[in-house]
């Protein structure tokens, strides 16, 4: 007899026996593996796009470039402090994606 192991996440799981959970989680990984493509392209463009603007050296102001309006402003340095609430965080992942 074959044993398949099953991942398990300590040595007594709370297991949630929910099918229409699980399958809004299937639907949950496939809508953010379709957002991966699309933010990695628009990161490496925006990245580029405002190196290029950095070569230029460009005052303070605004200029135009074909259809598009470029803004630039500069903001001063300033010493800001903030209290955080408590919240609840949750984390969802597939088993064996421990990044």
């Amino acid at each position: 007899m074959a044993v398949t192991p099953e991942p398990q996440l300590a040595l007594l799981d709370d297991v949630l026996e929910d099918e229409d959970l699980e399958q809004l989680l299937d639907d949950w990984t496939d809508a953010k593996e379709a957002l991966v493509a699309p933010r990695k392209r628009y990161a490496l463009v925006n990245d580029q796009v405002k190196a290029m603007l950095e070569e230029l050296e460009l005052d303070v102001g605004e200029y135009r470039c074909g259809k598009f309006r470029i803004r630039i402003t500069r903001s001063e340095s300033k010493q800001v402090a903030f209290e955080r609430t408590s919240t609840k965080r949750i984390s969802i992942k597939l088993f064996g994606d421990d990044e």
